[in-house]
């Protein structure tokens, strides 16, 4: 009668390493996806900015001197792109969210030195419009053009934007990976190794959530995971907390509070946005 008592703890156990092994392969699977990404995104000739994943320009900035040709040619935070080369650069005219990838096809067939014509929104209450570039603004809007080469995005641009978070979040996850392996066995290493695995995969995955926008909803829904592990965490370590001790399903909580959250974010990535700087308006025909 000793055998059922004597099974329990190795079935949980059994169940931890399951758990353990499920998400050290998924970390594994996400680190090598976002370098397959950014690797195909190396290939391409560099826009010359960077940008919201509603197509507005972003504060992203060279780390050399070597300018960015679509800055350095008159584009500023907060422009909204309309098109390139006469190519409307959204599926809808409220569909902002589609303007990156549409970004992205387009450089696919293009090549180093090739010229762009970048034609834009500006808001008045937030950049001076340029007269050599903009006409004359519309209420709050001016419509602007600007024309130049593309480049190549230099190497020292790259390590900085990817190579560097995306390193840390390979230690990150050797690390988690290493406790997996040592204390995947129960409750307290599964939630420790969690922890670090998703932080591994939200340093590794901020050169896509600001660059290629592949993978962005498991991002954000592993970021508001692993807030909630960090919660579970607190809760448990170095010394359960009473209500703990008295209710242990109440560990699960900032769990499912956590994914809620993440639900949330990525409900709100995904519906139909305007980078809230614009009005609609019927887009460029090619």
């Amino acid at each position: 009668m000793t055998v059922i008592p004597s099974s329990l703890p190795l079935a949980r156990r059994r169940l931890w390493q399951g758990i353990a092994a499920v998400l050290s392969v998924g970390t594994l699977v996400m680190l090598l996806v976002y370098l397959v990404l950014a690797l195909q995104y190396r290939t391409l000739p560099f826009v010359g900015f960077t940008m919201t994943y509603t197509g507005t320009v972003n504060a992203g900035v060279p780390t050399t001197f070597t300018p960015w040709r679509g800055l350095d040619a008159g584009l500023v935070r907060t422009d909204v792109i309309d098109s390139i080369n006469g190519q409307p650069m959204r599926d809808m005219p409220t569909d902002w969210r589609s303007t990156p990838y549409h970004v992205l096809d387009l450089l696919s067939t293009m090549r180093v030195n090739d010229v762009v014509t970048v034609n834009f929104e500006r808001n008045t209450r937030l950049a001076t419009p340029n007269p050599e570039h903009c006409t004359p603004p519309v209420g709050d809007l001016a419509q602007c053009s600007v024309t130049y080469r593309l480049a190549r995005f230099i190497n020292e641009d790259f390590l900085a934007y990817l190579m560097l978070p995306y390193l840390s979040g390979v230690i990150l996850a050797v690390l988690g990976w290493v406790v997996m392996y040592l204390r995947g066995d129960r409750l307290e290493g599964v939630l420790c190794g969690a922890l670090i695995l998703g932080s591994a995969i939200f340093s590794a995955g901020l050169f896509d959530a600001g660059f290629t926008f592949r993978l962005v909803p498991i991002w954000l829904m592993v970021a508001a995971l692993t807030s909630g592990v960090a919660i579970s965490i607190g809760m448990l370590v170095p010394l359960p907390v009473r209500a703990i001790m008295r209710y242990p399903a109440l560990l699960g909580l900032p769990l499912i509070v956590a994914l809620v959250a993440g639900i949330v974010l990525v409900g709100y990535y995904f519906a139909q946005r305007t980078p809230g700087i614009t009005t609609p308006r019927p887009l460029p025909q090619a």
